[in-house]
């Protein structure tokens, strides 16, 4: 099966965190999992498209930025 979620999502995340001024740990809480938990899921590139959808409307951005191509066309019909 395809991976729906880009290789680079990690990165992603990590880089949209920065840029909004946000904490890892205020995200964290928002999304229910623990600050470390978050941190270990970034930095170790285990990124899925159930945490792309919640952390995306956590950041208020689009989740096709996460996503690979074809899903994105799809979420945006």
């Amino acid at each position: 099966m395809k991976n729906v979620v880009r290789e680079d999502a990690n990165e992603v995340l990590e880089a949209l965190i920065d840029q909004k001024g946000l904490k890892k740990g205020f995200i964290a809480k928002k999304l229910g999992m623990s600050p470390q938990n978050l941190t270990n899921t970034i930095h170790r590139g285990r990124v899925k498209a159930d945490l792309v959808f919640k952390v995306s409307k956590v950041l208020d951005v689009n989740p096709s930025i996460f996503l690979n191509e074809p899903y994105s066309d799809f979420l945006k019909k």
